[in-house]
């Protein structure tokens, strides 16, 4: 549902994760063969036994497949004479790489590319382009049983053509993306995803070795420094800041002028500046990602640059005048846009369709705190009386946002008549730290209440027929509105949100301080804490009509929580429906995106009583 950052490559995974070591030895070979032939007659006997889940019929709701058809630009990457940009083009689905002049034109595509290459490089010689892509290759254990596909990094002439496969990880649990050329040439330097790893492998392809923890590499244009992000040990939380270290290693130096206040599904960029003194990148101001220039030297951010929307991917044109960047907003997909440093004039290289804008919009909630929060506004909104949908973002509190950024499905909702207001609450990255600041006692609910209020005082919505939606962080916000608020909305809609905290304290060590903290202590300290905090000890209190959306395969907000849940509404006669993604992640893709997008479509209407526009 958060397509944007998913086709960026941003999702990445949790701090926790570790990476896995690699099979040597024939007899380990062997042993492997084997085990993927049991695996995959496993999967296949598990499919044919236990199939597809059958979710109710969506035929007479708007279709959500012409959605996932909208596509965007990012990643630019530019030629060595500054005459050219190569882009990645596409959908969460299907990513492909273009060419355009950096004076404007008409795009062509990037000879011999096929779906999912995205992230491309220039060699600094000219000669080649680096780029990841999820296109077969080398055997992968994981591609072969039909599980993942994941991305390699591979490099073709500046033409297309005398394609090279340079990463390869046999059993696929990884995938190699931000490909970084050394200045002569013979190294690439990448990061493996979602074990947040920055490695380095020959430009003529081999094995990826370790650099160090981290992600988003840029080699210097001398050669001798490697700049990333990294976070400090042991405070994944807080968000990372910038390492710029030798590439053969030695010591680190933590730039502490700049920090990325953001979640770790974030995955943001850097680059030099031509005479290696200055490092690009982006950072939240105001609910929008706008590009930051940081002197190394000085350990200083030098400027930061304005721009209406959210830069994706900032690159530094070879003779430091320009900078190329995709760039999104509340009504346009990304597309790519030049920014002439001196003058602040600014061209666009490719175009997007346009949707409905969002106002950035402030309500205030208890304390007197106002909320900046995203209110998209259907056509005739003015007109008529329309449903409501309070939309309520994920992440981990403090780090967390809802930008201003394009969202394939509030337009959906919004083009079949809902007004959707899309709350920063507080613990929310991007508004200032008075806003993302969350501490012990703090409490979003009041947020969601005066959120729901707000909707119902505008003139636009009929007030009878407003529902709450959350993914993730704001799946677990839903669930606490409905049990503490009974009565607020019409119609809830959960997708993978938590239940039971003292479970999820139980089976996530790594969290476990983090909940400590906000929780003031642990379940045997605080018991009374985590019962209130736990929405499943109350779904006696609720009274509106909830549907919950959950992947099998979720190991950020494990599916167990909702089956939990489900069970305890079963038992006190709750209305409710609950729908299973076999396999799907922390987030829906494909299939799974169109049918929970239509489902909920499908829910919302039957219980709002309001008819498509």
């Amino acid at each position: 549902m958060r397509d944007i950052r998913h086709f960026r490559g941003y999702a990445v995974t949790r701090p926790s994760d570790k990476i896995l070591p690699p099979q040597r030895g024939g007899g380990n070979m062997k042993k492997l063969g084997l085990l993927a032939g049991i695996l995959i007659l496993g999967v296949v006997v598990l499919w044919l036994f236990v199939g597809r889940e059958r979710h109710p019929d969506t035929s007479s709701v708007a279709p959500f497949a012409p959605y996932t058809e909208i596509r965007g630009d990012i990643t630019p990457t530019w030629s060595p004479d500054d005459k050219e940009v190569i882009y990645c083009n596409g959908r969460v689905e299907e990513q492909k790489l273009y060419s355009v002049s950096a004076n404007g034109g008409t795009p062509r595509p990037f000879p011999s590319t096929q779906s999912d290459d995205c992230e491309p490089a220039w060699s600094l010689d000219g000669a080649r382009v680096a780029f990841s892509s999820s296109r077969g290759g080398k055997f992968q254990l994981t591609r072969a049983l039909g599980l993942l596909r994941p991305s390699n990094i591979w490099t073709a002439s500046a033409r297309g053509g005398h394609l090279q496969q340079i990463t390869s990880s046999w059993a696929g649990f990884a995938s190699y993306v931000d490909p970084s050329w050394s200045p002569d040439g013979t190294q690439i330097a990448v990061t493996a995803v979602p074990f947040r790893r920055v490695m380095i492998v020959s430009a003529s392809g081999g094995e990826a070795k370790l650099f160090s923890d981290g992600l988003s590499p840029a080699w210097s244009p001398d050669g001798k420094r490697l700049a990333y992000f990294s976070n400090e040990p042991g405070q994944h939380s807080s968000g990372p800041s910038i390492i710029v270290q030798p590439p053969q290693g030695g010591a680190a130096r933590r730039l502490r002028s700049f920090m990325l206040k953001s979640d770790f599904f974030f995955r943001p960029s850097l680059d030099w500046s031509p005479d290696g003194e200055r490092l690009l990148t982006v950072q939240l101001t105001n609910g929008q990602w706008q590009p930051v220039i940081i002197n190394v030297t000085e350990d200083k951010i030098e400027r930061t640059l304005s721009v209406d929307g959210s830069v994706i991917s900032p690159r530094w044109s070879h003779d430091g005048k320009r900078i190329a960047y995709g760039l999104t907003d509340t009504a346009h997909p990304a597309r790519i846009e030049v920014l002439t440093l001196a003058s602040e004039q600014r061209t666009e290289l490719t175009h997007s369709p346009s949707y409905t804008s969002a106002q950035l919009i402030r309500y205030k909630s208890a304390g007197g705190l106002e909320i900046p929060s995203w209110l998209y506004l259907p056509r005739d909104s003015d007109q008529a009386k329309h449903p409501a949908l309070l939309w309520l973002h994920g992440g981990w509190p403090g780090t967390s946002i809802m930008a201003g950024d394009f969202e394939r499905s509030i337009q959906y909702f919004v083009d079949q008549g809902f007004v959707v207001l899309a709350p920063n609450y507080r613990g929310s990255a991007g508004f200032g730290d008075e806003l993302a600041k969350f501490d012990r006692g703090d409490d979003m609910l009041p947020d969601v209440v005066a959120g729901g209020d707000y909707l119902k005082g505008l003139k636009s919505v009929d007030r009878a027929r407003v529902a709450v939606l959350g993914f993730s962080f704001g799946g677990y916000l839903v669930l606490r509105s409905i049990t503490q608020q009974p009565a607020l909305f019409a119609a809830a809609v959960d997708f993978y949100g938590l239940s039971d905290l003292v479970k999820y304290y139980r089976d996530n060590p790594p969290l476990r301080a983090g909940l400590g903290e906000l929780l003031g202590g642990t379940p045997e300290q605080n018991p009374e804490a985590y019962r209130a905090a736990s929405p499943v000890n109350f779904v006696d209190h609720i009274k509106t009509p909830l549907l919950i959306l959950h992947g099998t395969g979720d190991d950020a907000a494990p599916y167990s929580h909702s089956v939990e849940l489900a069970e305890a509404l079963k038992r006190a006669h709750k209305n409710y429906e609950f729908m299973t993604y076999r396999f799907a992640g922390h987030g829906f893709s494909g299939k799974d995106d169109i049918d929970a997008n239509q489902q909920v479509m499908r829910f919302l209407l039957a219980h709002l009583k309001a008819s498509p526009s």
